[in-house]
């Protein structure tokens, strides 16, 4: 599976936040994935039997998640709320007011790239090759 490139609007006007997703997926089930984002030179990937890791510019680091997060203390990410339109709107709005940081909260968190540190990215109208690519990479990380 392959999307040469991943945020096709953000790369049309200019902005960093676009990537490239390959992915390799067997009898239903996603098996390898990679995510890298050539501007900010940021390799995630994963594969089946291994952990999930970052390659920045040659150096690399395994990805973890938090072993303890609660949806109170949860960082919430989306390209932009607008985009669920409803009934998806206001059970967004019911998700972001739960969470600590989140539009909801009056601090819109818009997905920016970079090795960020958020729990929750929620979005609509994804494609298979949007998504499938990235989860061995979800599924490979360890809880710190």
């Amino acid at each position: 599976m392959i999307d040469p490139i991943d945020g096709t609007r953000a790369f049309i006007s200019g902005m960093p936040t676009w990537g490239i997703l390959l992915g390799l997926v067997a009898e239903g089930r996603p098996l390898v994935g990679v995510m890298h984002q050539p501007f900010t030179g940021e390799t995630w990937y994963a594969a089946a039997g291994s952990g999930a890791r970052l390659r920045v510019r040659g150096h690399e680091q395994p990805l973890r998640c938090r072993a303890d997060a609660s949806l109170g203390d949860a960082v919430l990410y989306s390209t932009h709320p607008s985009m669920f339109g409803e009934p998806l709107g206001a059970r967004y709005e019911a998700l972001a007011t739960r969470c600590r940081c989140s539009a909801g909260r009056r601090l819109l968190r818009v997905r920016a790239g970079g090795a960020g540190r958020i729990d929750l990215m929620v979005d609509a109208g994804l494609a298979p090759y949007d998504i499938l690519p990235l989860v061995p990479i979800i599924e490979k990380r360890a809880a710190r």
